[in-house]
């Protein structure tokens, strides 16, 4: 891959908070940045006032002299974070077992709330500590998250199927709101397991937590969504096309099925293809993976 001059900084940042608030137990982001964001949807307060509603703190490495050293040094001082400006990576390590050391050092405090309310009604929290010698109090606003009943813990993978028109992009931050990502697909076994969940719903197409990449070769790669590895491919004829045929890039894996080509296999597409192709309205989906 080529990089680009594009940096959604805030965005990946954005991003990583949402991923990190659906874990258990201490949690941060840590992020690195070599440029100015320029591309990003979400503006830096954004973010700031998501880290701390979510109650993850963000420690931030710049390097380089394009980065806006103030703008990141109060991100992650308003988080809870701490910002560092580094010229060489060997300082990483120090850095890393700082933010290890801070992490090892929180407590996580549970409590029961009204069982008459919505479980995850946002809600003021005031907390009191006095141990002698040691006190404190700290009052935020908090928003509960879905956590695991002891039968989803006791299984190593679930699948849930959501029916609906979506983009890519939406599928795969609904399935991380939810706790989980969009599907991968590794092996025939799981290919199979979820080709008969779109059989069983009576549905052809159906978003998969892949994308694509290429060299300026023309060279593809396949990536999934989890860093799993790509060995395992279940292309349609002369796909992955890189492009429609409208000239637009196609860059996000879909599962489909073409009775013409021997039934389901993967197909790209641009990230809301249904306009391009109404049919895909009618029978569409994604699939969401939990793993615990």
């Amino acid at each position: 891959m080529s990089p680009g001059d594009c940096t959604a900084f805030y965005d990946a940042v954005y991003d990583g908070v949402t991923n990190s608030a659906l874990q258990g137990g201490a949690r941060c982001v840590v992020a690195f940045t070599d440029g100015m964001d320029n591309a990003s949807e979400h503006s830096a307060n954004e973010v700031v006032s998501y880290a701390i509603s979510k109650q993850v703190p963000v420690y931030i490495i710049g390097v380089g002299g394009s980065v806006e050293t103030q703008t990141l040094r109060s991100m992650a001082n308003q988080t809870g974070g701490q910002y560092w400006h580094i010229d060489d990576l060997y300082d990483l390590e120090v850095i890393f077992n700082q933010v290890y050391a801070e992490q090892m050092q929180l407590y996580v405090v549970e409590y029961e709330s009204d069982k008459s309310l919505d479980p995850y009604l946002t809600r003021d929290l005031t907390i009191r500590v006095d141990g002698g010698s040691c006190r404190g109090e700290e009052s935020f606003t908090f928003t509960p998250v879905h956590s695991l009943t002891e039968e989803e813990k006791s299984r190593s993978t679930r699948y849930e199927l959501v029916k609906g028109v979506y983009s890519w992009e939406e599928a795969d931050q609904k399935c991380r709101d939810m706790g989980g990502h969009l599907a991968t697909i590794t092996s025939q076994s799981e290919m199979d397991t979820l080709t008969k969940m779109l059989e069983d719903n009576d549905l052809k197409y159906a978003w998969l937590g892949g994308y694509t990449s290429y060299d300026e070769n023309d060279n593809v790669y396949g990536h999934w969504v989890t860093g799993e590895d790509f060995s395992y491919e279940a292309w349609t004829v002369n796909e992955p096309s890189r492009v429609d045929a409208d000239g637009v890039s196609e860059w996000y894996i879909m599962l489909w099925y073409l009775p013409d080509y021997g039934g389901w296999s993967w197909n790209d597409q641009r990230n809301y293809p249904f306009p391009a192709n109404v049919k895909l309205e009618k029978s569409a989906a994604f699939i969401c993976e939990y793993e615990y």
